[in-house]
């Protein structure tokens, strides 16, 4: 723990480096910019003590087998299942010691699942894609004849940039590949597809629940999933600073975003939500998404993410250092 101005913050490299290398080092980079102190972290140093004789550290953090005291954590992009349940456990214990994160362990565990999220959006009255969820080969047969007949979608419960999301078009191929993740003991959701927003999504970028930058995306492959595709040639973001129906977008963005952060008193520091724009069925808000991609967003609208990101983090930090020394 850092007893000047200088917040030290922990900041874990994703361990699925593919994708997130680049972000991690342009994110560190912002970070120590704008006054953080930064030790890199990496998944296989770390480790979690539990101690009950040691009443002011019964839960120890320990990086190469030193204890680590810090400011903050964060850590940031999406991960394998075997990584994100790392991931999960490690937040839970800076948690319990009042350190400052990016999401809190309750907004990951919705965050994180699709089925949780659309529980959230109908309580709040929130338009979305009919969906349903079984639990059997019999119960997802049931549900598609009442419901899913003919083209539909099905999606994994968490999945990153659209990999785990299938288009079919009649409910046996629809019923074949949800049985087909049963059988990996996996659930999965049926939805319906909107035909008129066929490769196309409004994405709304959040920081601390304020909307900040929107564009959407537009799939040049004939891919029904937007930004299912890598490189410019494949897809577009599209800037829609200045469109006519901006604010008509980012109302209904952020009522998804206050539905998933009803209960919970922290606000989430930066969120990405998805809509589909479709005349037949108006907008639909297809999913919050945490870890929202930066570098698209950034390019189109010219908005510094990583800036405001960075600075917001470290002021969420500064401000727990404050009530800890009061």
């Amino acid at each position: 723990m850092n007893n000047n101005n200088f917040p030290l913050i922990g900041y874990l490299s994703n361990p699925d480096k593919i994708f997130y290398n680049y972000l991690d080092n342009v994110l560190i980079k912002n970070l120590i910019k704008n006054g953080a102190k930064i030790i890199n972290l990496n998944l296989e140093n770390l480790s979690i003590k539990i101690n009950n004789n040691n009443i002011k550290n019964k839960i120890t953090i320990l990086n190469k087998n030193k204890p680590i005291e810090l400011d903050g954590f964060i850590s940031y992009g999406y991960m394998s299942k075997f990584h994100f349940e790392a991931y999960k456990y490690i937040i839970e214990a800076f948690n319990k010691k009042n350190v400052p994160l990016l999401y809190s362990p309750k907004i990951i565990n919705i965050l994180s699942n699709k089925y949780l999220q659309s529980l959230n959006f109908i309580k709040h009255n929130i338009p979305v894609p009919k969906t349903g969820i079984s639990f059997s080969i019999n119960g997802f047969k049931n549900l598609s004849n009442l419901n899913f007949k003919k083209k539909s979608i099905l999606k994994e419960l968490f999945d990153y940039g659209g990999d785990g999301v299938s288009f079919h078009e009649n409910k046996e191929s629809l019923i074949n590949s949800a049985a087909k993740k049963l059988w990996k003991n996996e659930y999965s959701l049926f939805q319906k597809y909107i035909n008129d927003s066929f490769g196309r999504s409004i994405r709304v970028l959040f920081i601390e629940e304020k909307p900040i930058a929107i564009a959407e995306y537009v799939n040049k492959n004939n891919n029904f999933k937007s930004n299912n595709s890598f490189g410019y040639d494949n897809f577009s973001l599209v800037s829609l600073m200045n469109s006519k129906k901006r604010k008509i977008y980012e109302n209904l963005a952020k009522k998804a975003v206050n539905s998933i952060n009803f209960n919970n008193k922290e606000n989430m520091l930066i969120t990405g939500v998805d809509i589909l724009d479709s005349k037949k069925h108006g907008n639909l808000i297809l999913e919050v998404n945490p870890w929202p991609d930066i570098f698209d967003i950034q390019k189109s609208t010219n908005i510094n993410v990583f800036d405001l990101l960075s600075k917001c983090f470290i002021n969420k930090v500064k401000n727990n250092m404050n009530k800890i020394k009061i």
